[in-house]
């Protein structure tokens, strides 16, 4: 898929993650798909950018977004312990 990022395992993560995702039953039984939510920190030339959107491409419920276009309190409100842990 990416044939000039070499020797890069988050890619292979990314990919393997986006469909691989534990499920979460309602309470009428409907089944829906967890989320999974990644920060990807490293150097500026390892293809983060463009690995992310093109997962974005493909998948209906990923947003892609970068920490200027995100405000502290939009971030925070997106986080929701699970009862479980």
């Amino acid at each position: 898929m990416y044939p000039g990022v070499v020797g890069s395992y988050v890619l292979y993560a990314i990919l393997r993650d986006s469909y691989r995702v534990l499920k979460k039953r309602k309470h009428e039984g409907t089944a829906l798909r967890g989320d999974i939510n990644v920060c990807l920190i490293g150097d500026p030339s390892a293809a983060k950018s463009q690995v992310l959107k093109t997962i974005e491409e493909f998948s209906s419920r990923a947003i892609y977004t970068t920490g200027k276009a995100s405000s502290a309190a939009g971030l925070t409100a997106a986080v929701v312990k699970d009862q479980e842990f």
